[in-house]
């Protein structure tokens, strides 16, 4: 199976024997931005690959996937040189299917720049976020051997709106319940909130994302340190639109055998 460009940077990382705050240091970005990477929740531009494959003592092209030539199926051969002579001298048909007019051309035409005019137009207007898409947030997470692993689960699937006077936003009231499951101690250094729209052109789009303050983590869970198989349980009160699909919950979780990972979870919303 081919490796994503977060995992080759997070291996020629480890090769290196650079931790993800010294390649942070020199490249300059946050820690948390290397940990987006080495997590395909974003990824770096060129010039960024360039600087990193530089401190990793490696060329910019190891960190792409390289592939493999296509080879021809067993028995094939270059056809004749008769056969493409034939081919060259052979005279184009004419098409005697129908022909659009002038007028119909013209017509055809000005319909199809007014959609392309159109479809601009709303992608304009509509809300984008730099943040993983909504199929990364729904994805299964496998436990890692000798590493902690947190499950994330809702009080309730899908949140329902609770009562709210007429013409306010609804608010969505809910916890997030967190347990490791690893047997490996582990600390709660980020977390994440993405709120994602209803869908626009059959796809649901990230609208904004928030920071949890870390005040709030520590009201609510009394330390960002989690024991082994401890639970902790997250409340949040947390307010949208007639648009909101639900949120997309991520965790930053450096544990105690020094691996980092990025625990999420997709809530979805009931919207009034």
């Amino acid at each position: 199976m081919s490796q994503t460009l977060g995992q080759r940077i997070r291996q020629a990382r480890k090769a290196s024997g650079m931790t993800q705050d010294q390649l942070a240091q020199n490249i300059p970005v946050s820690r948390q931005t290397v940990s987006s990477w080495e997590n395909d929740r974003t990824q770096p531009d060129y010039e960024t690959l360039q600087k990193i494959a530089a401190l990793l003592g490696i060329g910019v092209a190891e960190l792409f996937q390289k592939e493999e030539p296509v080879q021809p199926l067993p028995g094939a051969s270059q056809p004749p040189e008769e056969a493409l002579e034939i081919f060259e001298e052979t005279p184009p048909v004419r098409n005697r299917g129908w022909h659009l007019s002038t007028r119909q051309m013209s017509a055809a035409t000005l319909a199809i720049v007014l959609v392309v005019l159109a479809v601009l137009t709303v992608w304009h207007i509509l809300p984008k976020v730099d943040t993983p898409p909504l199929e990364w947030f729904m994805s299964e997470q496998t436990p890692a051997e000798n590493a902690a692993f947190l499950k994330l689960s809702a009080s309730q699937t899908p949140v329902v709106a609770y009562a709210y006077p007429q013409g306010t936003p609804p608010r969505w009231s809910f916890r997030v319940i967190m347990e490791e499951t690893g047997g490996v101690p582990l600390n709660i250094q980020q977390i994440t909130e993405t709120f994602f729209s209803h869908e626009w052109f059959g796809k649901t789009v990230a609208a904004r994302q928030h920071y949890v303050d870390p005040w709030v983590i520590q009201q609510h869970l009394g330390s960002q340190y989690m024991g082994a198989g401890e639970v902790r349980m997250l409340g949040l009160n947390l307010e949208g639109d007639s648009h909101t699909a639900g949120v997309g919950i991520a965790v930053d979780t450096p544990d105690e055998n020094g691996n980092i990972q990025v625990f999420h979870i997709f809530i979805p919303f009931e919207n009034p």
